[in-house]
């Protein structure tokens, strides 16, 4: 059995739009669907886990980080943002982890044990959807790859225009 309150939840997550009615509320019946992080500076994920489930953040802000820069927010995670799917499609170790802000924060989570509960057409869109937000992801990156390229060359370019001036400064002086 499920919500009404659960069901328009995951209406409005682009994730599950391709799921028939019928579908997402059997979603929406899963048990243990969403997890409750009551305070800041808990961990939702940890660099270096097994990646059993993905989360989708419902309420609060969250951010990710490495081990390698720890001082250093990689994103900033506001509802409706997934995490963790990486590690719960291929099956490895998380490559980063994911900490609350501030307030409490609460997320749907699938685990694959709720995965295998659903039909092969559900998990299918769903993977779909997964793999939608990765493409969404790497297009991203790329745009700011070519622009920091961009700002890169400019940046050159004015170093070596500042080394011209230099030169003829103590040319001339």
């Amino acid at each position: 059995m499920f919500d009404r309150e659960t069901l328009q939840l995951i209406q409005k997550l682009p994730i599950f739009s391709s799921l028939s009615l019928m579908e997402q509320r059997k979603l929406a019946g899963l048990n243990d669907l969403f997890h409750d992080f009551p305070k800041g500076g808990t961990f939702i994920m940890e660099e270096g886990t097994q990646g059993d489930s993905f989360h989708i953040i419902i309420q609060g802000m969250a951010f990710v980080k490495v081990e390698a820069a720890p001082n250093k927010i990689l994103a900033r995670l506001k509802p409706g943002a997934i995490c963790g799917e990486i590690a719960y499609l291929t099956g490895g170790k998380r490559s980063s982890s994911v900490v609350t802000q501030h307030e409490e924060v609460r997320t749907l989570v699938i685990t694959h044990r709720m995965f295998r509960t659903l039909g092969f057409d559900v998990r299918d869109k769903i993977k779909d959807g997964l793999i939608d937000v990765l493409v969404s992801r790497a297009v991203d990156m790329t745009d700011t790859i070519v622009d920091l390229k961009k700002d890169i060359a400019a940046l050159q370019k004015e170093i070596i225009r500042l080394r011209k001036a230099s030169v003829a400064n103590q040319a001339a002086g």
